[in-house]
């Protein structure tokens, strides 16, 4: 009667940490600070992006959490509402889909209005973000009009 068990709980064993190897290798996931967003000029012919101007948000506690295909956006500070959602990554983009105030009483509603995402360096409601940089605790994402810079917690 054991052996059975033990032969289908090694198989589980293995994709598990399979799983687990599949979900860290990228160091997308975590918890991240959102520490600054550029206003850029993005050269169409070079892809190549200049910085127009800079707000440092390090003394705003504004945080990005991804973790599978979740992205959550909160302000620890309280000033903005939490936005949930789900995103896809394809090569070295991010689109970051279906955002949602997380607010249970109310059924979750879908953000709709722009001014609900800038305080997380977003602006546009369905966002297609470049991933200029990723390493194990900087993340940099550019948008058509920004750069969100990130350092990992």
């Amino acid at each position: 009667m054991k052996r059975p068990f033990i032969s289908l709980l090694i198989p589980l064993a293995f994709l598990a940490s399979c799983e687990f190897e599949q979900a860290s290798h990228g160091s997308l996931y975590g918890y991240w600070h959102l520490i600054a967003v550029d206003t850029i000029a993005l050269d169409t012919a070079t892809q190549s992006a200049s910085t127009i101007s800079s707000t440092d948000l390090r003394q705003q506690r504004l945080f990005w959490a991804m973790e599978g295909h979740l992205v959550e956006m909160n302000d620890r500070d309280q000033q903005h509402s939490t936005l949930v959602g789900r995103f896809v990554r394809e090569g070295d983009s991010l689109f970051v889909e279906q955002l949602y105030f997380s607010n249970r009483y109310s059924g979750d509603p879908e953000v709709t209005e722009l001014p609900d995402l800038l305080p997380f360096g977003i602006d546009t409601v369905k966002p297609r973000l470049l991933i200029e940089r990723l390493s194990s605790g900087d993340l940099a994402l550019r948008s058509k009009n920004r750069r969100l810079k990130f350092k990992k917690m």
